[in-house]
């Protein structure tokens, strides 16, 4: 083995493990009273943070089960006659957890609209009822493409002049067909101008350019010519009409609260963010502009989908629990319109921190990742390199007993591993304790004499370490790091572009390391590493350089995650 295989083994060019790490979808807190968890007596009135079907869904199965998730532990005793259909009926409950219940029915009829609603009755284990009556609407599949209704419905009256048209159709349509195939017309047929945007799932927006006339019918239809993605047509065409009233909204929108409140340290069992707005939001509008990856990474990897109230004010976004302990959360919002059609560009930021010490390097057995890697070599004395070149790192962590773990490089199948690191944990740091490869039908392993601090868990201040190998074939070899603290900043990952947010990874910690490797009086390797650490997931990025003293060469590698969470 060549001696700067060792650096290139074992040393501070690591990748992290994945910032799902440490969460499970249960829920550990004893008695989560609301948002913020924790103990003591439970008065708090539960909630329901998730339906699944979401409000407004299409094309749902008809014998798909209904998953309907509270905000904490609940008595299924009361839950009898409390979950009711508008079609069908219920035929069994499930609880799969004690916050989670799956609703099984008769089949529903093709094109159904299906009106689920959980009644007061329903109560947590401390007894708490719901406060509230919650319902939401949906649609099973049909064969034929049809229309299922708009906002503002045909027939409102005293409609605000500054209203958007919503449409609702059976399946995503395709909005190059409704090109000619849709007019909006005053009380004397006159043709009011508009543009068309595509909404959330099956929905499309009719937004007029000018607020429409007051005390006039406005109608509108859609040729049946339209057609959805999969080149249906429409069964018949549509015709809306409703009449406005004498008012003009120009007020746009804005979040009138939070819920935990910004600013706060949160318990590791809180189940749900709420979001509240001054008014009525169009629900697709409603995106992040900037979003921790962290937090983006834990929300968009839970099986649950956020639920709006019937007048679209407030949203509750369901967390995952217990939430990684020390994790810092953050995120954006603008743009989003009411439903006439306002928008609010200025921001508004959420923040909160779980409670507890983040864990800066997290081991967990089973967990994939991957990261988009540089490398490049040259001779001492010349920049440019002589070889260079990008792929892709595929990592896995493998608990070996003991609170050892390997950390192994394998094929994009996870099946052919490549080379491995030898780690564990001691109550400060993070400690090395060999490292592995296979190199054709040899598998070699090295062993340190004793661990090596790798970095101080959490990294702060200096530190500084030093191990022998025992080398086959290179013999004995002294190990020697010194590293530093540098800074704690946001780093960011992927720009935000048209519907995207821009994600960052918060409060990162970046820590300085140099090294040595000496073959006896002989220097062998000499090297500085740069590691970006984020909380509760570690290495987000990282650079090496290292010189190869026997051979006057020195080369680099870089690395970035390329994706997050993988499970």
């Amino acid at each position: 083995m060549k001696p700067d295989r060792i650096a290139m083994l074992m040393l501070i060019a690591l990748l992290s493990v994945g910032l799902l790490a440490g969460c499970s979808d249960d829920d550990d807190s004893d008695d989560p009273a609301g948002p913020g968890g924790g103990g003591g007596e439970d008065t708090t009135a539960p909630e329901v943070i998730s339906f699944a079907p979401t409000s407004g869904e299409t094309g749902v199965a008809a014998d798909e089960s209904i998953v309907i998730t509270f905000s904490e532990a609940m008595d299924p005793a009361t839950a009898d006659g409390e979950i009711t259909l508008s079609t069908g009926a219920v035929t069994d409950l499930t609880w799969t957890d004690d916050r989670t219940v799956s609703v099984d029915h008769a089949a529903w009829s093709e094109g159904a609209e299906v009106t689920v609603t959980v009644g007061t009755g329903i109560a947590d284990t401390a007894g708490n009822p719901l406060e509230t009556a919650r319902s939401v609407t949906f649609y099973v599949a049909s064969t034929d493409l049809v229309f299922l209704g708009s906002d503002p419905e045909d027939g409102a009256v005293d409609v605000n002049r500054s209203t958007i048209v919503t449409l609702l159709f059976s399946d995503e349509m395709n909005l190059d067909t409704f090109d000619g195939a849709v007019t909006l017309t005053d009380e004397a047929q006159t043709d009011l101008a508009f543009q068309l945007h595509e909404g959330d799932g099956s929905l499309v927006i009719v937004d007029p350019d000018e607020d429409l006339p007051a005390d006039e019918t406005i109608s509108l239809t859609v040729a049946a010519t339209v057609q959805d993605f999969a080149g249906r047509s429409l069964d018949a065409p549509v015709s809306v009409s409703f009449t406005t009233g004498q008012d003009v909204d120009t007020t746009p929108p804005s979040i009138v609260g939070f819920e935990p409140a910004s600013g706060q340290e949160i318990d590791p069992g809180t189940t749900y963010l709420r979001i509240t707005f001054s008014e009525g939001v169009i629900p697709d509008s409603v995106t992040p502009r900037r979003i921790d990856a962290a937090f983006f990474g834990l929300v968009e990897n839970q099986d649950a989908d956020p639920v709006w109230s019937d007048d679209y004010t407030t949203l509750t976004v369901p967390l995952p629990t217990p939430l990684p302990a020390g994790l810092p959360m953050e995120v954006t919002f603008a743009d989003y319109r009411d439903l006439a059609g306002n928008v609010q560009s200025a921001s508004a930021t959420w923040t909160a921190t779980v409670a507890g010490t983040a864990d800066y390097y997290p081991l967990e057995d089973g967990h994939r990742f991957e990261y988009e890697e540089y490398s490049a070599w040259g001779n001492v004395g010349d920049d440019t390199p002589v070889d260079e070149s990008t792929y892709r790192a595929y990592i896995q962590f493998d608990a070996m007993g003991g609170g050892e773990f390997h950390r192994t490089w394998y094929d994009e199948t996870y099946t052919s591993p490549d080379d491995w690191e030898i780690m564990q944990k001691s109550a400060s740091a993070l400690e090395y304790l060999g490292f592995g490869e296979v190199d054709g039908d040899e598998t070699i392993e090295v062993v340190f004499d004793e661990p090596l601090t790798f970095v101080t868990l959490p990294p702060a201040g200096t530190w500084s370490d030093q191990a022998d190998a025992t080398v086959p074939g290179e013999g004995t070899m002294t190990l020697t790091g010194e590293g530093e603290f540098v800074s704690e900043s946001d780093l960011l990952w992927l720009p935000g572009g048209e519907g995207h947010p821009e994600l960052f990874w918060k409060d990162v910690r970046l820590v300085v390391i140099e090294h040595t490797i000496a073959a006896g009086p002989d220097l062998v390797e000499t090297g500085v590493d740069s590691l970006w650490l984020a909380p509760t997931v570690g290495i987000v990025r990282y650079s090496t350089y290292n010189v190869d003293e026997m051979a006057d060469e020195w080369d680099y590698d870089a690395g970035t995650v390329a994706v997050p969470g993988i499970r």
